[in-house]
């Protein structure tokens, strides 16, 4: 385990170091470069030794914006791994902050929060995106957050949110800039986006958003739940019997998690 550790951390800094060269030389295929204020930097040490996670646990630290805190996400995600991990222990708690993570990683308490215990793993939402698709935002931030989760010995998990409503190709280009963070630095990236599109295009009457067009409503939190979980697991939500708790009908319980397990399937969240 702290080999893995390592490695991944070796893999960050060479990439990190390689996209710092690109980002100097504005190398974007005619896009704006957006600048944003450097991360705090962590300590540049990678963990040894074995891992002090406890096997018989799941805590998960989040972190994002309003697509992280509206609709208790925390708590519909709790309630699902501990369906499919029924043995275990499982903690999830969310950072207060409503921010961009490039902003969590220059806060001294989300620092904190991550080096406050052994998380197993820390989720991360908020990536600054360009809603027009003709700017980039730097990715550093969310590096800096990965690095320190596994400086931490946390498994780092990429959140790509859902595209807005009103334009059916932005969940797939949330997902592609979240998988180039991923392919740099070794995260995992729960492809939340493209489970509400699959849903969305098996049934086009399906209603995820809140009536912004933007924020999700119980349903479309759920499913975010259900592929955050699958991520963190590996362990099928499809197989899960219904929540009755939930006021979601359970053919469209069911349909969520199909979706959430057939996008997980297609693409492989963990590069290990």
């Amino acid at each position: 385990m702290g080999n893995r550790f390592a490695t991944q951390f070796i893999k960050w800094v060479l990439f990190a170091s390689i996209a710092s060269v690109l980002y100097a030389c504005g190398g974007s295929s005619g896009k704006q470069v957006v600048e944003e204020p450097e991360p705090s930097g962590p300590v540049t040490q990678p963990p040894s030794g074995p891992s002090p996670l406890d096997p018989n646990s799941i805590s998960v630290l989040m972190m994002g914006n309003s697509h992280t805190a509206s609709v208790n996400l925390p708590d519909l995600l709790a309630m699902v791994l501990q369906a499919l991990e029924t043995q275990k222990t499982i903690t999830v708690e969310r950072i207060p902050q409503i921010a961009f993570l490039y902003q969590h990683a220059q806060s001294d308490d989300v620092l904190a929060a991550i080096d406050s215990q052994t998380w197993s793993h820390v989720v991360l939402q908020a990536q600054r995106v360009s809603v027009s698709h003709t700017q980039v935002y730097p990715t550093s931030g969310a590096e800096s957050l990965i690095e320190r989760a596994y400086l931490n010995y946390a498994q780092p998990v990429l959140f790509p949110e859902w595209g807005i409503q009103s334009d059916p190709t932005d969940g797939q280009y949330i997902h592609n800039i979240h998988k180039g963070i991923a392919e740099k630095s070794g995260a995992c990236v729960a492809p939340v986006g493209l489970a509400w599109d699959w849903a969305i295009e098996v049934e086009p009457e399906l209603s995820l958003y809140a009536s912004d067009g933007n924020h999700a409503n119980l349903t479309g939190t759920l499913l975010a739940a259900f592929v955050l979980a699958e991520t963190i697991t590996g362990q099928p939500v499809d197989l899960l019997s219904t929540f009755h708790t939930l006021d979601v009908p359970a053919d469209v319980q069911a349909l969520l998690k199909q979706s959430a397990s057939q996008i997980v399937a297609q693409h492989a969240p963990c590069d290990y």
